[in-house]
Formats: C-alpha cells, sequence, structure tokens
C-alpha cells in the first residue's frame, strides 16, 4: 500500500486518499505498522478510513494515526437506539461505543465522521427520537464531527432486512 501511496503521490500529485477496507482495524498492529510507515517515509497526505467504533481505538493508535495524516474516522453508528443496534442491525456495537469514539476523536483532533439511518423496520418514533438526541450528542462531544443523515434505510437485496421491510 506504501509503495503505491508514494507512486501516485510523486506521479500525479495527490493530496487524499480514502482506505475503504471492511477489516482495517481487525489488526490493530497493521494500522499501527501502516501510519509508521506513512511517517517514516514522509509521504505528508492526508487520508480517511471508515472503521467500527469501539475501545480498540486508543489515545495511542489515534495519535498515530492522527501523526500519519488522518482527517477523518467515520463510523456506521446508524442508530441511537440500543434494541435497533442490538437486535435490528446486529451490529456489535453500542451507544455507549459511539459516544466513545466522539470522546476520542475529539481529544485527538480528528473529526469523526457518522451515519444514520432511519425507517428501518420494527424501529419506533422512540427508536427514532433516540437517534436524534444520540447524533446531538455526538456533535455536542466533537464539534468538527461530519453527520451523513439521518437518511432513509435502504435494504440490501435479499438482506434479513430487506425481507423484514417487504413484510411489513
Amino acid at each position: 500500500m506504501i509503495k503505491r501511496i508514494k507512486f501516485l503521490k510523486e506521479n500525479y500529485n495527490i493530496g487524499h486518499f480514502m482506505i475503504v477496507d471492511d477489516c482495517f482495524e481487525v489488526d490493530m498492529k497493521r494500522v499501527k505498522d501502516f501510519c509508521d510507515m506513512l511517517i517514516k517515509e514522509k509521504i505528508n497526505i492526508t487520508w480517511d478510513v471508515n472503521v467500527r467504533a469501539g475501545n480498540k481505538w486508543t489515545d495511542e493508535i489515534l495519535e498515530i494515526i492522527s501523526k500519519a495524516g488522518c482527517i477523518l474516522l467515520s463510523i456506521g453508528a446508524e442508530s441511537g437506539s440500543e434494541k435497533v443496534l442490538k437486535n435490528i442491525f446486529h451490529k456489535g456495537i453500542t451507544t455507549k461505543d459511539i459516544l466513545y469514539m466522539a470522546h476520542k476523536c475529539n481529544k485527538h483532533n480528528i473529526p469523526l465522521g457518522t451515519t444514520w439511518m432511519c425507517g428501518i423496520p420494527n424501529e419506533t418514533e422512540e427508536d427514532v427520537n433516540k437517534t436524534l438526541k444520540l447524533l446531538k450528542k455526538v456533535v455536542k462531544i466533537c464539534p468538527d464531527s461530519v453527520i451523513s443523515g439521518p437518511q432513509i434505510f435502504r435494504p440490501y437485496p435479499n438482506s434479513e432486512l430487506y425481507f423484514d421491510a417487504v413484510k411489513l
């Protein structure tokens, strides 16, 4: 990856790239090594990445990704309702994880990107209000947040939630 980034920077003068990797943070040593190489090679480029919220994003890791040029860490927050996150989306994250990310990103001056949805099968008006309330908390904690949504739920064809939506 570093060779490709260097090539693009040197030959096409790119100034920013986005990492699209569902497994980027599965191995935090890999994240650290990647950032160390960006710093060591003095590539001087900005980048952003989508990750899963959670406490694996320690101060040490966030400090190094910031030094390596990361200017946006994005998560799929989706909902402010524990019920929706757990029982409908099966996200494996909680509202506490979302707030944790807001605090940590703000501490390290990395804007937090969040995506939010509404209109989810079996979602209640109370769930939507919880989403709006949590979204506002995230922005209060991390004022440089980049908010996407809440957007209308669009299920992937042939997914469990697709068939739930069709039934409803």
